[in-house]
């Protein structure tokens, strides 16, 4: 068209066949054309701001309406997960009436009957331990066995600021669970006559006075001498012989008691000697490795009796002593350490193999 306009030619030949001054055409295409502009122009403004109008709405919405934004991009299936924090919900409202009903009846009720006991013998809990033991000794790299203690220590309330060594310095959770404490976190006593054997809390105390008294497990629940020491072990002589001699006047009366303590995982596992004693013999007792945890024993009579145990008995300056370290599950290894004494060892019934 730029061709017409410079040639007279064809701008002559152009008006005479169109009847239209070749100048007014231009004009008015020129006219068409911004109108066609600013249409398209009024179009893109028009859909820009219903975007907006759209998106602000959208956010008006909150959290919630974010959350079915993100729910909806991602496919997240809302009423899936809506189920299953009610069934979680409903599992521990249901937990806390169970503990609620349980706390109310007496203590034999909520002893799990033989039958369901005799069922807990087939739990391997002695291959589930050494499992985890081979587990513990696992030697990852530093940064990663440094997360697993902290997390471990975090779990069970351990109190790392008594540790003999910083976290980073033990290879492996079996080492950190074997810690030994800082030189002074436990002040002895030194005229004492008897301590704390281990870091612990005492779960029960009180006098023997009759062998078939038996030993509290829980109140109101007590399990038997001869299953937990041996039907010959001499604390039955000792216990006649005490009886006589209590019967007799201007004597002093002699006494026998007993102490349970409980070590929780995140505790310091070291046990010692609780008084100046010699040991005359060790019976080990191949049991099972039941956990010793309170819901455990409120629901098994006479578990401290069947978990695997090692019975040291001897004499300290007022007499008879017996020391008995019980094993549990995950914690199945004891090790002892004594003077060079001579001891009588014998071992009572059969390893299991769970």
């Amino acid at each position: 068209m730029r061709g017409i306009m410079t040639d007279p030619q064809k701008r002559k030949s152009f008006e005479q066949s169109t009847g239209v001054s070749l100048d007014s055409f231009f004009k008015e295409q020129e006219k068409a054309n911004h109108k066609k502009t600013g249409q398209i122009f009024w179009e893109n403004l028009e859909g820009a701001v219903r975007r907006d109008e759209e998106v602000d709405k959208k956010e008006e919405k909150g959290p919630l309406g974010n959350l079915l934004k993100k729910a909806e991009e991602e496919t997240i299936n809302i009423p899936l997960w809506l189920g299953i924090l009610l069934l979680c919900w409903i599992v521990i409202q249901h937990s806390r009436g169970e503990k609620e009903i349980l706390a109310n009846l007496p203590p034999d009720a909520r002893l799990a009957s033989p039958e369901t006991v005799g069922k807990f013998s087939y739990i391997p809990t002695r291959f589930l331990s050494q499992l985890w033991g081979s587990f513990t000794n696992i030697q990852f790299p530093s940064a990663v066995e440094t997360k697993i203690i902290n997390a471990y220590a975090y779990a069970f309330g351990c109190n790392l600021e008594e540790a003999e060594k910083e976290v980073s310095e033990y290879p492996s959770l079996a080492h950190f669970f074997r810690r030994n404490l800082k030189p002074g976190a436990r002040p002895i006593e030194s005229q004492a006559q008897m301590i704390s054997p281990v870091d612990g809390r005492m779960l029960h105390f009180g006098e023997i006075e009759s062998e078939n008294q038996g030993i509290e497990q829980v109140k109101g629940i007590r399990f038997s001498l001869k299953d937990f020491l041996g039907e010959d072990s001499e604390i039955f002589d000792v216990i006649k012989k005490q009886q006589i001699h209590n019967k007799q006047k201007g004597e002093r009366k002699k006494h026998l008691y007993y102490c349970i303590i409980y070590l929780a995982p995140g505790d310091y596992h070291g046990y010692h000697s609780p008084v100046d004693w010699k040991i005359k013999e060790r019976v080990h007792y191949p049991g099972y490795l039941y956990p010793v945890a309170n819901w455990a024993v409120n629901l098994i009579r006479g578990l401290f009796a069947m978990n695997e145990r090692v019975v040291l008995t001897g004499e300290w300056e007022h007499g008879y002593f017996s020391y008995t370290p019980v094993g549990a599950y995950n914690v199945g290894s004891m090790s002892l350490k004594f003077e060079e004494v001579s001891i009588r060892e014998k071992i009572i019934g059969n390893i299991r193999e769970d």
